[in-house]
């Protein structure tokens, strides 16, 4: 009989649902005692497997950047790449050995990592895009789902460290199990990002009995449909790594060290070693209680969701990038008859050869030289909280304490504030009379030396008879005339009964 303690998910009828008090089962609540019993939380074996994992990543990392090495992206003189020629330039450290390079190697999109400009994040984007276009593989998406893996995995390990400690309450019982599940999923699905990056060249064929029946317009149209499905499946690819990288890799850490961490804290901490008492305090301790357990049970609910998000989003990627390198097996098979792919062409990885080498050497002047690369802003922790500024002027608001000079022309709100005097030219709205105080005017501010001319042509446009009774009737008109006077001048209309 072994004693390996089951895991309850292998139960077909069990459900799990996150519980600081223990597993639920229906509406029984498990006691503690029969709560250890149950669960198959095991720190020792969670280390042990997080390590195994990090060697796989390790290994595979090596793989993968190895192969990433065997290509460049080609820098061409075509006007296609002027903005890539451009970016480069401005970008490579004008005090570096040799000119910037004319091919865009792995090496060098990974150094631009750390190099916070307009240029660098082009020129990495443009290799993105070559190694998922025609002439690239699968090999830098399945790398970025490694790195989000990777990234999990430390900070699961630091977790553990600093909040996890001798797993003696269901709290860290259900903390434990969830972190346990990532970790098989993420071995499982590690192991099979090797298998699908060693067989990344067996794809599906076109039958030869279909190509053979295309003529050059029929294959050109075909290679144009199936780079249109490419190009929409690496939309879905990157949405995708984007979610991962936002749940696993960039706000990951603030997840465990803000929420989950605390609340386990508290837990250990605070709420179980509360004293029963009586009374008004009693009452308070106890709805307090209540709450970090309700919070503490939220967050267990929140990581059992980033577990399925992860599996749900690492497998969609690797189906999603299978699809692809279908679409672009036959656009490769179909070039015999329709549109020839030219390596060298603008967006195209080449081989790197003896050009390959000298960028390697050229990237020592990068490494050497660290001044040259600053940490993207975006990358920072703490950015996005409005204290984390407070020089600046936000843009929900807030409070200006000094002077603030503005040129000539610049305009706020459409008005040119320099120059502004409420003329309506100049962005402003017009003083209304009626909002002039009576008597504030200044007496040469208004020309009282002349008056305006008479209104001429005075006409009537229109006219309505009201019969109230047989001998009251009301009339509505409205007339027109007009005038000598600039646009703007308002006249005043006297009514009075005519004898």
């Amino acid at each position: 009989m072994s004693d390996q303690k089951q895991n309850p998910f292998d139960t077909p009828d069990f459900e799990y649902k996150p519980s600081i008090g223990g597993i639920i089962r229906g509406d029984d609540r498990v006691s503690l005692p029969d709560a250890v019993a149950n669960s198959y939380a095991d720190i020792d074996s969670l280390r042990k497997r997080l390590s195994q994992l990090k060697v796989y990543i390790q290994n595979l990392i090596k793989d993968l950047e190895k192969e990433l090495n065997k290509k460049s992206l080609v820098i061409t003189q075509l006007s296609k790449d002027s903005q890539l020629r451009e970016a480069n330039e401005s970008t490579w450290p004008s005090n570096a050995e040799s000119g910037p390079p004319s091919l865009v190697s792995y090496g060098y999109y990974k150094i631009l990592t750390a190099v916070d400009s307009v240029g660098a994040r082009y020129i990495r984007r443009r290799f993105e895009d070559a190694s998922r276009g025609i002439t690239g593989d699968a090999t830098l998406d399945l790398l970025q789902l490694v790195q989000i893996t990777n990234d999990e995995a430390k900070l699961i390990s630091q977790f553990l460290d600093q909040y996890v400690g001798n797993v003696d309450d269901s709290s860290e019982f259900r903390v434990l199990e969830l972190l346990q599940d990532w970790t098989e999923t993420a071995i499982i699905n590690v192991s099979f990002i090797k298998k699908f990056f060693l067989q990344k060249d067996s794809t599906a064929n076109l039958p030869s009995s279909e190509i053979a029946a295309l003529d050059t317009v029929s294959a050109r149209q075909s290679q144009a449909l199936f780079h249109f499905k490419m190009n929409s499946l690496n939309e879905e690819i990157v949405s995708h790594l984007l979610v991962l990288r936002r749940n696993f890799s960039d706000y990951a850490e603030t997840f465990y060290d803000t929420f989950l961490g605390p609340a386990v804290k508290m837990r250990l901490q605070g709420t179980r070693t509360l004293y029963p008492m009586t009374g008004i305090l009693g009452s308070e301790l106890l709805q307090a209680k209540g709450s970090a357990e309700t919070h503490l049970t939220m967050l267990l609910a929140d990581q059992l969701r980033r577990n399925k998000t992860y599996d749900e989003k690492t497998k969609a990627v690797i189906q999603l990038i299978n699809m692809r390198d279908t679409y672009r097996g036959y656009i490769h098979q179909l070039s015999n008859k329709g549109k020839i792919i030219q390596n060298g062409d603008p967006g195209t990885l080449v081989s790197g050869t003896v050009e390959h080498n000298i960028i390697k050497n050229a990237q020592k002047n990068l490494d050497l030289k660290p001044a040259s690369l600053k940490p993207d802003h975006a990358q920072l922790s703490g950015v996005v909280d409005n204290l984390a500024h407070p020089q600046y002027l936000l843009k929900s608001g807030g409070k200006i304490t000094g002077n603030i000079d503005a040129d000539s022309g610049v305009k706020i709100a459409g008005v040119d504030l320099p120059n502004h005097a409420h003329t309506g030219f100049d962005g402003s709205s017009k003083i209304d009379g009626s909002n002039i105080a009576e008597g504030t005017l200044r007496h040469n501010a208004v020309d009282s030396s002349s008056s305006a001319d008479a209104p001429i042509k005075l006409k009537i446009v229109n006219e309505l008879e009201r019969s109230h009774s047989d001998s009251v009737s009301s009339y509505d008109i409205k007339i027109a005339w007009d005038a000598n006077e600039e646009e703007g001048t308002t006249f005043e209309v006297w009514k009075a009964v005519l004898e």
